[in-house]
């Protein structure tokens, strides 16, 4: 046997070796999680110091982000507001007019398109909790599923790392406000049909949610039936991308589902 025959035997069985090796690994059975991203990859979102992404607050970099909370800065300053919206583009987006006209002329929105528990945690701790006293009477939180989604460098958060953004936000609200109602708003419906990866996680998340009501100041209200069809689908009417509800329609099935909610917790006696 030639020295150089056995030198390109070893390499030849090094490279099946090799691909043996990685047809294996590719055949492993992964869990999927609705973004495409292994489940097993993701169980936890860290934070550089290791807590939980979901619960630590931190600001965003991206263009035009902090002119908005500076805004929404100087509009809490200036409010004084009975009702105050909290969210993300869902809350940014609302129709104004139809929202004074359903929920009264006295409510207000604060949000900031794309944030998750934790960039609204970071509004709350940098100023846009500082109202004029007394303060708003009733907050509407609607917050988390941006979390679901992932971004370069944001990966998704799991539903219970979603429920602790959530409750930290919460927390926040009551520890600046403790004689404050607080309305929690199930996560909305998301995608044209039911069944979808992601339209599951929001319903799990969802019920998750719901232990976060206390039954004197927090309350959990899902509004999801009064915006989907009674199939379970989405209308283009109430929702045209299936995630932001509609100017008209969509806003307006929305704070008729929200209004009896807070007409019930304002009436209550603290």
């Amino acid at each position: 046997m030639s020295l150089s025959w056995w030198k390109q035997s070893v390499g030849y069985a090094v490279i099946l070796s090799a691909v043996s090796l990685s047809i294996g690994l590719s055949s492993l059975n992964m869990p999927v999680s609705a973004d495409g991203a292994s489940d097993d990859s993701k169980k936890t979102s860290e934070s550089s110091d290791g807590r939980l992404a979901a619960v630590v607050p931190v600001s965003r970099t991206d263009a035009g982000w902090m002119d908005k909370h500076d805004k929404l800065v100087q509009l809490v300053h200036d409010s004084h507001a009975d009702i105050a919206f909290f969210g993300d583009s869902i809350t940014e987006g609302m129709n104004v007019e139809l929202m004074h006209e359903i929920i009264g002329p006295n409510a207000s929105k604060f949000g900031i398109g794309g944030d998750r528990t934790q960039h609204l945690l970071w509004r709350f701790q940098n100023g846009e909790l500082d109202f004029p006293k007394p303060g708003p009477k009733a907050f509407v939180v609607l917050i988390g599923t941006n979390n679901i989604s992932k971004w370069p460098g944001n990966p998704s958060s799991s539903n219970s790392e979603i429920l602790q953004g959530v409750d930290a936000d919460l927390k926040e609200i009551r520890a600046k406000f403790p004689k404050a109602k607080i309305l929690l708003l199930a996560m909305l419906p998301r995608e044209e049909k039911p069944g979808t990866p992601i339209r599951v996680r929001v319903n799990e998340t969802n019920e998750l949610l719901k232990g976060l009501a206390d039954k004197k100041h927090i309350r959990y209200a899902d509004i999801s039936a009064q915006l989907l069809e009674p199939d379970g689908k989405l209308s283009p009417k109430v929702m045209s991308d299936f995630l932001h509800p509609t100017q008209q329609d969509g806003n307006e099935k929305m704070f008729n589902a929200i209004k009896p909610h807070l007409d019930e917790m304002m009436a209550k006696k603290k």
